[in-house]
């Protein structure tokens, strides 16, 4: 019994610290100001095989290997002499001497326009270390990508190629989320928001034929995990391959949990919420519900700020081509009617009744 009891303790322990890992480390790994040389000096994970490191090679049709060709390129981006001149135009607009750092990675962010039409992404497995490196490196390669995105439309007027860099990273997102770890899906929906609004920024310089195939693309992209997929692929990796009668029975409960909460995924985030605290409240015996139930929800709430900003994008190429009329053919997917539409000089902002991190969320539509 008491050995019983000690393999229930670990593996109780062990779920426990992959979503508090989660909530942890998601803050750190994914934001938008890049950190500096400490974070990036450990290499990237790589395959025994050789990897792609050019745009025209094609030996393989694995989109991960050609990402992580291009975090390996990046990396001497954030040591010196290069990074001061990087970070400086996270904020600062770009100089004459944009033009040579950007030729000297550009090769990235060809990568990731070559991984974007690639049929598979087989992320190569990874340890707890070198997980951490690899959404790094992910992250490292969203912000690269997006900052040349605006260097090619700004400085080489170039808004095609900007818009395939921006697709380039929504199809890095999904495939992020082919990982079935809660913190590469609060990673993917991160890269998502992100690329989502330098579209939305691009969006005036594009030509009307470019527009209209902006929703199709957006519904095009490849299919990341579920988060029922999510949460059972982490309690399948917690369970281990022999549990124990005590910790089959917990993980077997806690997995229909899961199941039982799926439908739920499609509510609001306050029905789900809702949803989460009704099905969980009948597993008092269960201490991991009570644990991850915040998770859950915070999750939720960040996959409806995604939807909404989608809906936005949608709604915004409308505008562009049709005339303000699409306002009023708009749906609000968390109101009961179009979104809010507010026009500037050179730009317009549309506004969702959401509420995100206490504030309605706004798109930004031109402005650059």
């Amino acid at each position: 019994m008491n050995q019983t009891r000690a393999r229930l303790a670990i593996w109780t322990a062990g779920l426990l610290l992959a979503v508090l890992l989660a909530a942890y480390l998601v803050p750190k790994i994914w934001r938008n100001v890049l950190p500096g040389a400490a974070d990036t000096d450990a290499p990237l994970p790589s395959r025994e095989a050789e990897i792609p490191r050019s745009p025209a090679t094609t030996a393989s049709s694995n989109a991960a290997d050609s990402y992580l060709a291009a975090m390996q390129i990046l990396q001497p981006i954030h040591q010196p002499p290069d990074v001061d001149q990087y970070l400086r135009y996270e904020t600062k607009p770009f100089d004459d001497q944009a033009s040579q750092l950007f030729a000297k990675y550009e090769q990235a962010a060809g990568l990731a326009r070559l991984a974007k039409d690639l049929p598979a992404c087989d992320w190569p497995e990874q340890s707890n270390e070198t997980f951490g490196r690899l959404l790094n490196g992910n992250r490292m390669l969203t912000n690269f990508t997006l900052m040349h995105a605006r260097f090619v439309h700004q400085k080489q007027h170039n808004p095609t190629l900007a818009m395939e860099e921006i697709f380039s990273v929504l199809t890095l997102g999904r495939r992020v989320g082919t990982m079935p770890r809660l913190t590469t899906k609060l990673v993917e929906v991160g890269i998502e928001t992100q690329a989502g609004n330098a579209l939305a920024r691009l969006m005036p310089s594009l030509s009307p034929e470019q527009l209209k195939t902006i929703p199709d693309r957006l519904n095009g992209l490849p299919q990341s995990l579920t988060p029922t997929e999510v949460f059972l692929g982490e309690l399948n990796g917690a369970s281990g391959n022999n549990p124990g009668l005590m910790q089959k029975s917990l993980s077997d409960s806690t997995g229909q949990f899961y199941k039982d909460i799926e439908p739920a995924w499609q509510q609001s985030p306050d029905e789900f919420a809702k949803t989460v605290d009704s099905v969980g409240g009948k597993l008092i015996l269960n201490p991991m519900i009570k644990t991850i139930s915040p998770s859950m929800k915070s999750l939720r709430n960040n996959l409806a700020a995604e939807q909404a900003t989608f809906a936005m994008l949608v709604t915004a190429a409308g505008i562009l081509v049709r005339g303000d009329s699409a306002v009023a053919e708009s749906r609000d997917p968390f109101g009961d009617g179009p979104f809010k539409y507010e026009k500037y000089p050179g730009s317009f902002n549309l506004t969702s009744k959401f509420q995100y991190k206490g504030k309605p969320l706004v798109l930004i539509v031109g402005g650059e």
